[in-house]
Formats: C-alpha cells, sequence, structure tokens
C-alpha cells in the first residue's frame, strides 16, 4: 500500500482530503478537522469541516503527509452541515483483532508523503473503489 495509518490522533485544524463516490465518478474533497470527538462526543471520531455527499461513507480521510486518519461514516443533518469520521486508531485496533490467519500487514510509512497532492490523488485514486448495494 502507498499509504499508512496514523498512529496518533490528529489535532484540531489539521488539513484533511478524501476521495469517495457521491455519484459515478470519483469526487475530491478537503477540509479540517474542527473537533477532536465525533457524534455524541464518540471518541473513537471526529467532527469534521469537509463537504461531501451521501454515499462517501468508508472514504478515506487523508492527511497532507499521505496518511490515513480514518474513515468517513456519517454526514450530517442537512441543517447540521456536519461530517464524522472514525479515526485510525479505532480502525488498526480492530484489524489487530483479527484472526492471526487473516495476516493482515500494515505499511510503517506512506510510499505517497512527499508528493504534491495531485500526485497523491492519482496514486490513491487507484486504491478507492464504489461499493453499491442493491435493494430487491
Amino acid at each position: 500500500l502507498p499509504y499508512t495509518f496514523s498512529r496518533s490522533k490528529a489535532g484540531l485544524g489539521t488539513h484533511i482530503f478524501t476521495l469517495g463516490f457521491p455519484t459515478d465518478e470519483i469526487a475530491y474533497s478537503e477540509g479540517y478537522i474542527s473537533g477532536r470527538n465525533g457524534f455524541d462526543g464518540n471518541n473513537s471520531q471526529y467532527t469534521l469541516e469537509l463537504p461531501v455527499g451521501h454515499g462517501q461513507s468508508g472514504s478515506p480521510l487523508i492527511d497532507a503527509k499521505g496518511n490515513i486518519l480514518g474513515l468517513l461514516t456519517a454526514v450530517g443533518a442537512e441543517r447540521e452541515e456536519k461530517t464524522y469520521a472514525v479515526n485510525a486508531t479505532a480502525i488498526t485496533n480492530l484489524l489487530h483483532k483479527l484472526p492471526d490467519e487473516k495476516n493482515i500487514k500494515l505499511p510503517k510509512s506512506a510510499k505517497i508523503g512527499r508528493m504534491s497532492r495531485e500526485q497523491q490523488i492519482d496514486i490513491i485514486e487507484d486504491y478507492t473503489l464504489s461499493v453499491k448495494v442493491y435493494k430487491k
């Protein structure tokens, strides 16, 4: 993987970007972390100032060094204009609880950290996909 998961919680004001699929085409958004905790004070989440749409849940939350800080989980109510993301610490804790036979090895450093934002996007785009769920 060209990126790594952050080992600590990011601070207020950390500049972030994400790639996701609010439509059939991948979309870029950028913003910042506006709250250390998420919905109802959940400390395994962040509150974000980030313009995203429904359908972008699961999109990676990436910092300027190419670290995954979290995954988008929810868009607030229309008047609330908040976005929430589960933080990387909660994600890596979950991954470490998987059975040993899953053998997931996470990279220790991001290979895209010194690249321009455009170069980072070109690479991360290949690792970002859309999962569609259909009801019968």
